[in-house]
């Protein structure tokens, strides 16, 4: 509807009258968020918890949710949008501006476009990198949580990177220009191989499929449809890319479809989302993978639970300063980059 009003096709209604609507629907998302009290101030104690990272234990309903935080980035970066858009006075101009006169936009602060939005996009991949640092602290086991916590730092560095980059392209000068034509390209492959490698930890590790022998599945499953998992094999690499594609500024424009397609992904990433959420929980559920689940199984009188080789606590200490004050000053770079 808001599409249709802004170019003026939906029973004659003035264009300007498309200004309201997101603020309507704004306003009904905050009170469905917000209340019931009793019901949503668990899930906003997750959340908290989730940002403290490092301070909880993680648990597999906070991972649970912080996954699906990533998958919200983009409403999120529209919430920002919008409340800009009210709270800054930017409406008035549609009612107030001289024929042929410039609008001012949020996307025109230099605060907002390359400090504040970078970090909303950014901020929920480091949160799951923050939780998977301290599940390799609690754990001591570098496979899974220090490979997991590398993708998350590797995506989110990248999106720095992506989202920072256009505020660049205003300066001119010749080493300016060579640095303009290498660095998408760069960005380009790097982008196409992080993108491979989470596509590669949905399939193998987060839902343990991929085994050659049980025909690219595995032996336990709760689902009678074969096909439900190849359908989702398959979707989950061409969604993961299109879904990258809008969180950075400007690259969805190429499809020249900006507004549609941003509306139709972010809908197709909770189909996305959905199917990713009902593997991992199955595969959780059966094989324990994780280990969240403390007890794996009953032992029997005469059985002894099986012993993992544990990292001396100190050593563990040592390896995620290392990696942690690699990660955040390839992020600081990524924040405050300079063209040569």
């Amino acid at each position: 509807i808001y599409y249709k009003v802004r170019r003026g096709e939906f029973y004659g209604l003035d264009k300007v009258n498309a200004n309201y609507l997101p603020l309507l629907m704004m306003i009904i998302a905050l009170i469905i968020m917000i209340f019931p009290l009793q019901e949503t101030s668990e899930i906003y104690l997750v959340i908290s918890r989730i940002i403290a990272a490092p301070k909880y234990e993680v648990t597999f309903y906070s991972a649970f949710v912080a996954d699906i935080m990533t998958s919200l980035v983009r409403p999120m970066v529209d919430f920002s949008y919008s409340f800009c858009f009210y709270l800054g006075g930017y409406w008035r101009q549609y009612f107030t501006k001289a024929p042929g006169e410039d609008i001012e936009r949020c996307q025109d602060l230099f605060w907002f476009s390359r400090v504040f939005i970078p970090l909303v996009i950014a901020l929920p991949l480091f949160f799951r990198f923050l939780q998977n640092i301290r599940r390799y602290h609690d754990t001591h086991k570098r496979q899974p949580h220090l490979l997991n916590a590398l993708k998350y730092a590797l995506a989110y560095i990248l999106v720095l990177f992506g989202a920072v980059y256009p505020s660049l392209q205003h300066r001119d000068n010749e080493k300016v220009e060579q640095y303009h034509r290498l660095f998408p390209v760069l960005w380009a492959l790097t982008f196409a191989a992080s993108t491979l490698f989470t596509y590669y930890w949905d399939v193998y590790i987060d839902w343990g499929l991929g085994c050659k022998g049980q025909k690219m599945l595995r032996q336990q499953r709760m689902f009678s449809k074969t096909s439900f998992y190849y359908f989702a094999i398959v979707s989950d690499l061409f969604l993961r890319f299109s879904w990258c594609v809008t969180l950075l500024p400007g690259l969805s424009t190429f499809f020249g479809a900006d507004y549609y397609l941003t509306a139709i992904l972010s809908v197709v990433e909770v189909f996305r989302r959905t199917i990713w959420l009902l593997i991992r929980v199955e595969y959780e559920h059966l094989y324990n993978s994780q280990g969240y689940r403390r007890v794996e199984y009953i032992p029997l009188h005469f059985q002894a639970p099986p012993s993992d080789k544990i990292q001396p606590k100190n050593a563990v200490i040592v390896e995620l300063s290392i990696f942690v004050i690699l990660v955040l000053t390839i992020s600081g770079m990524a924040f405050f980059q300079e063209p040569p």
